[in-house]
């Protein structure tokens, strides 16, 4: 898993302007991010600068591929430990009632473990489609998206 420092610049707009060197900076825990945070503010204020540790906070850094599957795009994260699958198809809410299962990424699905798919029967059997859910139909990805999500899962093994 990787971490990064945001930096609140107003108005909920938080970015990640941490570099080293030239490349924007990342963390291997929290704690290491902390540590960096905590070592620049005790640095501003020997200097007599006056910085508010509210105004950082550490995220964990989620990669997304997406793709499009018999006309459904598809979300799917990796979190360093698993893929989780999130029906892209309507990023928003259709009732308007702010249910839980709607997240930036669309509408939250199912998760496994990395392993499922890089040690388990879809690494050995290509072109095996999955059910997501088996109460919905449409959630069904083919053998086809499988396997592009399998290539794109094993590059994420450390």
């Amino acid at each position: 898993m990787k971490y990064e420092v945001q930096t609140n610049f107003g108005r909920g707009n938080w970015e990640n302007v941490w570099h080293d060197g030239e490349e924007l900076a990342y963390f291997a825990s929290p704690e290491e991010a902390q540590a960096e945070i905590d070592d620049m503010i005790e640095e501003m204020e020997l200097q007599g600068m006056d910085y508010d540790r509210d105004d950082y906070m550490i995220v964990q850094v989620v990669d997304v591929k997406t793709i499009t599957d018999n006309g459904k795009k598809w979300n799917v994260t990796f979190d360093g430990e698993t893929l989780k699958f999130y029906d892209a198809t309507n990023l928003q809410d259709p009732d308007g009632v702010g249910s839980y299962a709607f997240t930036e990424h669309g509408q939250f699905v199912s998760s496994y473990w990395l392993t499922t798919f890089t040690e388990g029967d879809w690494k050995r059997e290509r072109g095996r489609g999955l059910n997501l859910n088996g109460g919905v139909p449409d959630w069904t990805l083919t053998g086809k998206s499988m396997d592009e999500i399998i290539d794109w899962a094993e590059g994420k093994q450390s």
